[in-house]
């Protein structure tokens, strides 16, 4: 979406195209899945990352 904006604010000559929001969502998905992983294997270590405690 920024890529989008910027492109019509400021005329950034990109193009913005269905791959970019795919690629975007499996990268999410991939990076959930590493953390679901990691707190798997090293709980102690993710938790000392963690902003928000589970209540």
């Amino acid at each position: 979406m920024a890529q989008y904006i910027l492109n019509h604010s400021i005329l950034l000559n990109r193009s913005v195209d269905i791959n970019d929001v795919i690629s975007n969502v499996i990268g999410v998905l991939v990076g959930y899945g590493a953390l679901k992983i990691f707190r798997l294997i090293l709980p102690k270590l993710v938790q000392k990352f963690e902003y928000f405690t589970q209540v």
